[in-house]
């Protein structure tokens, strides 16, 4: 059965929902990091996000429910964002 988010996914690979998410995600890095560094940190938490929603495919998830499970688990802005990556992030508005 074929992974649609199997690691050896590419940057071009990865669904435009998540690359949006990461636009979101990433945007307030640009006041304090290198551009350099903000596309290491983007390619960072692209690759984590597509390990796990590979694992949740792997349960048997839809590719978007899968994708979805990854960023609520792992990455979701109001609250593990915030603690992986700690002040990079500067102050977010709790929704």
């Amino acid at each position: 059965m074929h992974n649609r988010f199997e690691p050896e996914s590419t940057h071009e690979a990865a669904p435009p929902s998540l690359e949006r998410y990461l636009d979101l995600l990433c945007a307030p890095l640009e006041r304090d990091l290198s551009p350099q560094e903000c596309e290491s940190t983007r390619q960072e938490l692209r690759s984590h996000l597509l390990l796990s929603a590979a694992a949740h495919e792997g349960t048997g998830m839809g590719s978007e429910e899968a994708l979805t499970a990854a960023v609520m688990q792992r990455y979701h802005v109001n609250t593990n964002v915030k603690r992986e990556l700690g002040s990079k992030l500067g102050k977010l508005q709790t929704v």
